[in-house]
């Protein structure tokens, strides 16, 4: 009879743990999609602290560099990389947005500081990349320019659309000098002031020798499409854009993002010789992937907001891979 006991109350453990990890990746896998009812993010919620136990340590590394751009101006970037991961051989540079690279806008001094120190979208991406096998680098223009936002400064501020395209570049070219990957083999990916700076680094102008193709192709999120009324003007009217990229460049934009409305981007992409596409992601706002989909939904972000981020990022990262396959 003991032993019996013994038998039942050790397969009901079995049982108990068998069910409790079911229900964790479930929840994981939940979050992981980003979607579900209000009901369903709750109970998300509730399962995080099991699921989180379940996930494996992450091997991704962050290591802080320096370079300087063509003009002499000295940058750091944010080096990530997984020696876990199958390498594709390729690699991610990646710009920043009006407020910088820093969480809530606190510069952490230190020689090498923690990826919990970066704003959650550069963190999110770096890692994302590293894991799926490529060499990212988010360029910092701020820092050692002695910024920390450059939000709503327009023409007075550091300008995107000449000179952040030479950071991006001092980036592209310290990653081919250090023997990361070859100067064939790196995109451009960039989030509003910094998705504005890799539309106007694709065009033919910023190309170098003729021919040349510095990236390979380019994502541009939510980007101001007037880029200081370079590139032919404002691009107010179809007339006013003569921007044109060398290399595909695809920008993702929320319908409701005033960046989007004003129809810059349209008439961007409309003279862009097929060489832009612009995907629209219906009842999304300005900055709709600063949303954790690992967390329940808060204010001021909307499911539109998180189904935006989902499909944006899927699509981003399907493009990359077929790109630069294993």
């Amino acid at each position: 009879m003991n032993r019996f006991l013994q038998n039942l109350q050790s397969r009901h453990g079995v049982r108990q743990f068998c069910l409790s990890l079911v229900e964790a990746l479930a929840a994981l896998a939940l979050a992981a999609c980003g979607g579900g009812t209000a009901v369903e993010e709750m109970e998300v919620a509730q399962a995080r602290p099991v699921a989180m136990l379940a996930q494996p340590a992450s091997s991704v590394t962050m290591t802080k560099v320096a370079f300087s751009n063509s003009d002499g101006q000295a940058l750091t970037g944010f080096l990530f990389r997984d020696p876990g991961a199958i390498t594709r051989q390729a690699a991610v540079v990646m710009m920043h947005g009006c407020s910088g690279v820093w969480s809530n806008g606190v510069v952490n001094a230190d020689p090498q500081p923690p990826k919990s120190a970066l704003s959650h979208v550069h963190r999110r991406w770096g890692e994302q990349l590293a894991r799926d096998g490529y060499t990212a680098l988010l360029v910092d223009s701020f820092t050692a320019r002695g910024l920390t936002n450059e939000c709503g400064n327009g023409t007075a501020g550091l300008n995107e659309a000449v000179v952040r395209p030479r950071d991006a570049l001092a980036g592209r070219q310290w990653l081919v000098d250090n023997g990361w990957v070859a100067g064939s083999r790196i995109a451009l990916l960039g989030w509003s002031n910094g998705g504005s700076a890799v539309m106007a680094a694709m065009d033919t102008s910023n190309a170098g020798a003729p021919g040349a193709r510095p990236f390979a192709e380019a994502f541009a999120f939510y980007p101001g499409c007037g880029l200081i009324n370079n590139f032919g003007g404002d691009a107010s009217t179809p007339a006013k854009t003569t921007w044109l990229p060398y290399a595909p460049v695809t920008i993702h934009h929320g319908s409701l993002d005033a960046l989007y409305t004003d129809g810059r981007c349209a008439n961007r992409v409309a003279g862009a010789a097929g060489l832009a596409a612009m995907t629209v992601h219906a009842g999304a706002r300005h900055s709709f992937d600063q949303v954790d989909l690992g967390k329940p939904l808060s204010a001021p972000y909307t499911a539109q907001d998180q189904q935006a981020q989902a499909n944006a990022d899927a699509a981003v990262q399907a493009r990359l891979a077929t790109l630069f396959p294993q």
